[in-house]
């Protein structure tokens, strides 16, 4: 599985991008097959203000999977990211997908 981490209106931060490769490598291990391409988009929607404002778009895509994509909010990219990946086992468990 290829993971391509980018970041909108901010500097990309090496400590950062490694915790959430890790991240990603913990909660996705068991669909490491499925997938050819995840992606991973943070953007800061309003700038050095604060507050719950880094939005996350996880996109994931694979031979028996059309892309699918889920967003989330948070106050930085590890909670954004947590709430994107429960998105994405909700998808699971509720039959959305079928793995």
């Amino acid at each position: 599985m290829t993971i391509i981490i980018s970041f909108k209106n901010k500097p990309v931060n090496k400590g950062i991008a490694k915790q959430i490769s890790e991240l990603i490598h913990t909660k996705l291990s068991r669909f490491k097959n499925q997938f050819r391409i995840l992606r991973l988009v943070f953007d800061d929607i309003n700038g050095p203000k604060g507050g719950i404002d880094t939005t996350c778009t996880l996109s994931l895509s694979g031979p028996r999977l059309s892309q699918k994509v889920y967003k989330a909010l948070g106050r930085n990219e590890i909670e954004s990211l947590q709430v994107a990946l429960k998105k994405f086992k909700n998808a699971i468990h509720s039959s959305e997908l079928n793995y």
